[in-house]
Order: structure tokens, then C-alpha cells, then sequence
């Protein structure tokens, strides 16, 4: 009975086994976290791209119509699906919204929205203005002149880590919520209004 103790104490392959559990444990935990920081970015850049690419599509009608139905090619659903194709895999539909304001200064007040439209989640509201004929809150570096329109898209998303805790990112156990607005300019028209 006295030698049982010496060869327990030699015996040390079990102690090994759990160091390299342990270090595998932390390096699949840190791959796991390089995934969801590589997803985060990767889904801030494509909501970034779906809301320039849209306003860009937007700015190159003369007129656009009311309809989400896409028939003629000209209705305003046009620029939803435009943004849903950018934003793929993302589901904007679901856990997002996209919001298309026309913005415009006709002197009197200042500006203000013109019309807005909006898919997916209606619990995003929009940071630009929401009640035709309101008001219109400018990002700081944007100003608009007498007579100036401009269409403005915001895209938002919840992103949900895999594993990572939301607040990691900066939001909660609910997600992450990943926002971007783009504006132009019309080139061929005001857009002030929606035909029916």
C-alpha cells in the first residue's frame, strides 16, 4: 500500500489530458468569436451597401408609383427589392426594415418629408421623419437649399451572434442592432411625389 501513492504520483498522462482539452476548449471558443466578429462586420457592410445601392437605384427614375408589386418596373417596391437582393443572406424582411423618405425644401419651413415608404419590421422607425408634410431631421453634414430634393434610404437589421453575447457588440440579448442611411440627390426628376 505504500507504493501506490509513487505511482500515482508518476502518472501524469491524465493531467495532460485535461491541459489539451482545456487548450482546445479555448481555441474552438476563439475561432467561434472570430466567426461572430467576422459575421458582425460582414452584416454591418452589407446593410451599409444595400442602402447606398438603393437610394442610387431610387435617384434614377424620373417618377416612381405607389405599389409594392413589381409590374411595370417603376413602383417604389422596385427599391425594396433591390435592397433585399444587396443585403443577401440577410433577411432585412424579418429582422430588419428598410424606409425610403423623399425629402424636400420648398422655402417655406424648411425641409421636409415629402413621402415615405417603408418594408419588413415596423417596429423601426425612421430617423430622417415619418408624417408626410413634417418635418425632416438632416444628418449634420447634409443641407438642402430652396427647391433641393433628395431620397433617403435607412436599412436596419438586428445581427444575432451565434454564440457571443449581443452586448459584446454593443446591444443586448436580443441582437445587435446594425443601422446605415444613404442619400442622393434625384438626376432626373424631384421625386417629390408617388403616382398612383
Amino acid at each position: 500500500m505504500g507504493r501506490l501513492p509513487g505511482r500515482l504520483a508518476r502518472n501524469r498522462s491524465g493531467v495532460a489530458t485535461v491541459e489539451v482539452a482545456g487548450i482546445a476548449l479555448a481555441f474552438i471558443l476563439l475561432l467561434v468569436a472570430a466567426v461572430d466578429f467576422g459575421q458582425h462586420v460582414s452584416a454591418v457592410g452589407k446593410i451599409a451597401r444595400a442602402a447606398n445601392e438603393t437610394a442610387k437605384i431610387a435617384t434614377q427614375f424620373k417618377q416612381l408609383h405607389q405599389g409594392m408589386t413589381v409590374q411595370r418596373g417603376d413602383e417604389v417596391g422596385v427599391l425594396f427589392e433591390a435592397a433585399r437582393q444587396v443585403a443577401q443572406p440577410l433577411d432585412v424582411d424579418k429582422l430588419g426594415a428598410v424606409i425610403v423618405t423623399s425629402v424636400a425644401n420648398s422655402g417655406s419651413g424648411g425641409s421636409k418629408v415629402a413621402w415615405q415608404q417603408r418594408s419588413g419590421n415596423a417596429a423601426w422607425t425612421s430617423r430622417i421623419g415619418s408624417a408626410a408634410g413634417g418635418p425632416a431631421t438632416l444628418p449634420t453634414a447634409f443641407s438642402m437649399r430652396t427647391g433641393d430634393s433628395a431620397i433617403f434610404v435607412e436599412v436596419f437589421y438586428t445581427y444575432q451572434p451565434a454564440v457571443l453575447s449581443g452586448s459584446l457588440f454593443g446591444g443586448d440579448a436580443s441582437g445587435v442592432p446594425v443601422y446605415s442611411q444613404a442619400v442622393f440627390r434625384p438626376r432626373f426628376g424631384d421625386l417629390t411625389t408617388l403616382d398612383p
